[in-house]
């Protein structure tokens, strides 16, 4: 009898034990979620598509990339377009015209074009004579298919505001929101799946080129990074051609191109490509690192590459260095060197020298005589400095973007002192 009732008890207990391992590990029902609500915008593009190019100049307001040509300066617009600086006098770069690129987020130069992204579009904008730039040729939906709600009107774009809302548990909208962060609403009220959003919506070139950029070219090719995807586009005389993307690394964020080469920095990876076929790159080798911010520079057989962690904003690492990667054998690269840093940005190499801008942390200088082992030299911590680029015809100007602004220092490449010339404040 004992023995009967000790089942019963043991039974019973086990039965409790499954009910609230249930209840705890499984919920049901509608449950409160707070979320970015992103809610979709619908216009007319082809009004869009017709704006006017050349504007009057105004003030710089979220700025976004910058070239530096040899007697202008261009600041991207984000959205918008691209601010004009005259740079003849390195003390006093004026303001004298906006190039109005309506979604611009991106755009680069090679010669007399320059390449802009322009939502669903990719120009080609002659720039020949800067006074007088015209757009050659539109590339329209470069990046992907227009989409449209119930009036034929199309998608421009996403309002974003925080809001708390109530959720199915286990519903797409619940699992979107807390893998994302955010939902996309369209026209409907209805989610739009991430995987479908254009990538759009969620400059430099030569010698003066820094390494935070996200479009490059080679031989009549541009190659743009999206998220996923390299987008690939031959450009011959005033047109342009689409050619299939390449699958890449997730989050992939800059690209710079190298002879031969084309690298992809994404946050947890280095990625060589060899474009011996320019309109299909071939993957050759792959370094991979912990998760961080991840620009690239190379020279040669060599290539930098610098992560930085979360603590030095906004990237998802846990370190802050320099890495030297040998590219001899572009199938079997490796890392043959790690430098440590305090918070490493964009970079450019000079003759002997590579400079780092750390942001905040100021703007080191490293010997590289010796390109597999840079030796430290000095930091300059009175200076902000993201990316840091060099003039295309004077090797004595070097020029720095923070998010204030951009400065011009002339450089003593002896001692590394600097001068400060000109400089361009944003709001």
């Amino acid at each position: 009898m004992k023995i009967a009732v000790h089942k019963i008890y043991l039974t019973f207990i086990f039965a409790v034990f499954l009910l609230l391992h249930y209840s705890c590990s499984k919920v049901t029902g509608p449950i409160s979620m707070k979320y970015t609500k992103a809610e979709a915008i619908y216009g007319d593009l082809d009004s869009i598509r017709n704006v006017a190019l050349l504007e009057e100049f105004k003030p710089i307001d979220v700025p976004v990339g910058h070239f530096i040509g040899k007697d202008f300066i261009l600041i991207g617009e984000r959205g918008l377009g691209i601010h004009v600086y005259d740079n003849t006098n390195f003390s006093a770069p004026k303001n004298t015209a906006f190039l109005r690129i309506p979604f611009c987020k991106e755009y680069y130069i090679d010669g007399d074009y320059l390449y802009a992204e322009s939502g669903y579009d990719l120009l080609k904008i002659n720039i020949k004579d800067f006074r007088n730039p015209f757009i050659s040729y539109r590339l329209k939906n470069a990046f992907a298919e227009a989409m449209f709600d119930d009036k034929g009107r199309v998608l421009l774009g996403f309002i974003y505001n925080t809001a708390t809302d109530y959720f199915e548990a286990g519903s797409p909208e619940a699992l979107e929101i807390k893998k994302q962060g955010k939902l996309h609403i369209d026209y409907n009220g209805k989610m739009i799946p991430l995987s479908t959003v254009p990538t759009m919506f969620a400059g430099n070139n030569g010698k003066s080129k820094g390494t935070i950029n996200r479009i490059g070219t080679y031989y009549n090719h541009v190659y743009i990074v999206g998220k996923d995807k390299l987008h690939i586009f031959s450009s011959e005389g005033e047109n342009m051609t689409k050619h299939s993307p390449v699958s890449i690394e997730d989050a992939s964020e800059t690209v710079y191109i190298d002879k031969n080469r084309l690298y992809i920095g994404s946050e947890s990876a280095v990625t060589i490509y060899l474009l011996n076929n320019l309109s299909s790159p071939s993957k050759a080798s792959k370094i991979d690192h912990l998760t961080s911010c991840d620009p690239v520079l190379a020279d040669g057989d060599i290539a930098y590459s610098t992560l930085r962690s979360q603590s030095n904003e906004g990237c998802d690492g846990t370190e802050n260095v320099l890495i030297v990667i040998d590219v001899t054998k572009s199938k079997n690269a490796s890392e043959v060197k790690t430098l440590e840093l305090e918070s490493p940005y964009g970079m450019t190499l000079v003759n002997n020298v590579l400079i780092v801008g750390e942001g905040t942390n100021g703007l080191s200088f490293f010997n590289v005589k010796d390109r597999k082992s840079p030796e430290f030299k000095v930091r300059n911590k009175d200076i902000v400095a993201y990316d840091v680029m060099v003039h295309p015809v004077d090797n004595e100007i070097i020029i720095v973007t923070n998010r204030l602004g951009i400065k011009e220092y002339r450089i003593n490449w002896n001692t590394l002192a600097l001068t400060q010339l000109g400089s361009i404040s944003y709001k």
